[in-house]
């Protein structure tokens, strides 16, 4: 996986975090920023940007959304600035077969699918984009993620630590705002409500 880097917006504050990370991967659902060339398509960004392998994107990613659209061809979406990009495994039921990327019930969603267009960006200029990860590859992937660090809203970090509670934490794990030592109990209190947070989630 390509190492990430914080995009290019300010950050509030950087937050590391000693524990194991799968316990975090819900909370990558809600999306977190990455920043990458302009005028590539999906799966050019998530390869050279994301770093995930594109044999990754075809066997294990069976759903694919670009803004709200399902996509059946990562290769002919283009991203732009503020694209959201959501991935997930395989979804159980009807609803699951129709958004899978060509299958037999694909022509069903033709009003939700994502119409491909043609590529106008300069692809010397970096957009930023969000990035969700639902399910299975939450899990799969989202350990990486974390450990390299991500950017995230500060306010959904804050939402997601206040819901989670004490049950979250494990005895030995450890949490520093900004190279200063914090109870984990104490995280959820001192995030700010705006903001973007770089948070890196690292195995004891």
């Amino acid at each position: 996986m390509a190492a990430t880097r914080a995009p290019d917006t300010a950050l509030t504050l950087r937050l590391r975090i000693t524990m194991d990370p799968g316990r975090f991967a819900p909370l990558l659902g809600g999306g977190f920023l990455l920043s990458g060339a302009a005028g590539t398509s999906m799966q050019a960004f998530l390869r050279d940007a994301a770093g995930i392998a594109a044999d990754y994107l075809t066997d294990r990613v069976q759903t694919l959304f670009l803004d709200g659209r399902a996509v059946d061809d990562p290769e002919a979406a283009v991203l732009s600035d503020g694209s959201v990009v959501s991935l997930s495994a395989a979804m159980p039921g009807l609803a699951g077969a129709v958004l899978r990327r060509s299958g037999r019930y694909a022509a069903m969603r033709r009003p939700i699918s994502h119409e491909t267009a043609g590529r106008a960006a300069d692809e010397r200029a970096r957009i930023t984009i969000t990035l969700k990860l639902f399910n299975l590859i939450a899990l799969e992937l989202g350990p990486a993620f974390l450990a390299q660090g991500i950017c995230i809203d500060s306010g959904a970090l804050k939402d997601f630590l206040e819901r989670q509670g004490r049950w979250l934490w494990a005895d030995g794990d450890t949490a520093c705002v900004d190279d200063r030592p914090v109870s984990p109990a104490e995280l959820a209190r001192v995030l700010p409500v705006q903001g973007r947070v770089w948070l890196q989630v690292m195995p004891g």
